[in-house]
């Protein structure tokens, strides 16, 4: 309990891993309460076991299923027996917490003991209420200052923010990634683990070779690769050796929640710092993702950043057409040898616009592109005999021969097709460009625009005190905030 836990209740593995360590937690120490009360174990360090229990409720999307980070199954949910006896068994240690009643009732279950026995007793005289789930960051290490994840939840989006320890052998080489999910399931997703757990057809449902060559791979997330290698090199060793710097959060704001981390060992002499926005607005047409990453490097450098969408390509703003005739993987190793290289293009314009479509929705990214940016169109599936892999597709967005820059971006959840009428509502998003205003070591302004707004976003590179006054010039204006960030909304004018 000093050790495996840090003090918000979070399981450096993932939650995946903390649904299988939680059920012998529990069980024992509900031994130790029966035969050694004076321990008092359910309080030892402030509640830990209780915190546990909370937070991994906390960690699940609007299914119900756990964010699959690291080498998490897919689909792993609340529904789990290790859920159903830490529900049952938390609630007979301390009747207080009944929040878990309203989680035993979509559980539909109890375990058969007399810890589900007092859960199905109550059950009967409790009115259930929805299950509240916030926004919150839970740190990582013994201490809690070790990283950690965040969770950003705005209406029906929910974003998870990975910046934590490697979590040991079961970890990812991810750092600073991120996956997005709404009501419907994933739109941009962590591929997961490569692996069928318990079917025997695939390896015995042990972990298959891919899982090593692309599924812990970087290029694999949704998050920057620097010269095609993968963050520490793809060694263990030296991944468990750093974590990332946790920069500021502010969920105080009913229009928009954000969350900043540092990654600087990942790469020699490079520095990743992401900024994540979950923002809602009356004027947008749902609540939108902004993503500020600011990269640092000695040397010039080809970055790239993946994004893994879920769903089927409808239209771009970049000619692209697919080069069906000679598909060649995007490169050698480092889990590049793994995805299918679809069609390649240099962008023309100064943003980068693509729209898809998945479960009846639509979805669109727009990003900003400096002169010589490419973009690539790719899927899983390649160098891969035994067909382990899921030809999921990715669109790659890539910077040639740079060393500070950073990329941005803005992803919408937006529309919907009634498949019975055939109608599709809103299949276009309200976001018409994006820009960089301002860009150096310490400072990074961007702008997004609608028809009629236009929003600017200020952010402090470098000092992140909340009562700190900014202050820099562009371009004949002057940008002034106080605190880590601004967010101002301006009414554009007709003659625009």
């Amino acid at each position: 309990l000093d050790y495996s836990f840090s003090p918000d209740g979070y399981f450096s593995e993932g939650p995946y891993y903390q649904r299988y360590a939680i059920f012998p937690f529990l069980v024992f120490s509900h031994a130790l309460q029966n035969k050694k009360p004076e321990l008092d174990i359910f309080n030892y360090r402030d509640g830990i076991l209780k915190k546990a229990t909370r937070s991994l409720l906390q960690l699940t999307n609007a299914q119900g299923q756990f964010f699959p980070i690291n080498d998490a199954q897919k689909g792993m949910s609340f529904h789990s027996f290790e859920l159903v006896t830490a529900i049952d068994l938390m609630y007979m240690i301390d009747n207080s917490q009944k929040y878990l009643l309203d989680w035993a009732v979509l559980q539909e279950t109890v375990t058969l003991n007399e810890a589900g026995f007092n859960v199905a007793k109550d059950l009967k005289k409790h009115k259930a209420k929805k299950i509240i789930k916030d926004s919150n960051v839970y740190g990582d290490g013994v201490s809690g200052e070790e990283g950690g994840i965040s969770v950003l939840r705005q209406n029906n989006l929910e974003l998870l923010f990975k910046y934590s320890t490697q979590g040991m052998g079961h970890g990812h080489f991810d750092r600073l990634s991120y996956s997005l999910f709404d009501d419907t399931g994933e739109i941009l997703q962590d591929y997961g683990a490569v692996r069928w757990v318990n079917v025997d057809q695939k390896g015995g449902g042990r972990y298959l070779p891919e899982n090593q060559t692309f599924g812990k791979q970087t290029i694999g997330h949704n998050t920057i690769v620097v010269d095609k290698t993968s963050h520490f090199n793809g060694t263990v060793k030296n991944a468990e050796s750093y974590y990332p710097e946790f920069y500021f959060s502010d969920f105080s704001n009913e229009n928009f929640k954000v969350v900043s981390a540092i990654e600087s060992n990942a790469y020699p002499d490079t520095r990743l710092h992401r900024t994540l926005y979950l923002m809602n607005d009356e004027d947008l047409k749902g609540s939108i993702v902004l993503d500020l990453y600011k990269i640092a490097c000695e040397k010039e450098s080809e970055l790239e950043l993946p994004f893994w969408f879920v769903g089927q390509s409808m239209q771009s703003n970049f000619d692209c057409p697919k080069e069906s005739n000679s598909l060649v993987p995007m490169g050698k190793d480092f889990g590049y040898q793994h995805i299918w290289q679809e069609s390649s293009c240099d962008i023309t314009n100064s943003n980068i616009q693509f729209n898809w479509f998945n479960s009846n929705r639509f979805y669109t990214i727009t990003a900003y592109a400096d002169k010589g940016d490419k973009v690539i169109k790719g899927r899983a599936g390649a160098n891969d005999p035994n067909y382990n892999l899921r030809p999921d597709p990715v669109l790659v967005h890539r910077k040639m021969n740079s060393k500070n820059t950073s990329f941005i971006s803005v992803i919408e959840a937006h529309g919907l097709y009634d498949r019975a009428t055939e109608i599709p509502e809103n299949p276009y998003g309200t976001i018409r460009t994006v820009s960089k205003i301002y860009e150096d070591e310490n400072y990074l302004i961007a702008s997004f625009e609608t028809e009629q707004y236009r929003w600017e976003i200020m952010l402090s590179l470098s000092n992140n005190n909340t009562n700190k006054n900014h202050q820099v010039h562009s371009e004949g204006k002057t940008y002034v905030w106080i605190g880590t960030t601004k967010i101002k909304k301006i009414k554009i004018k007709q003659n625009e």
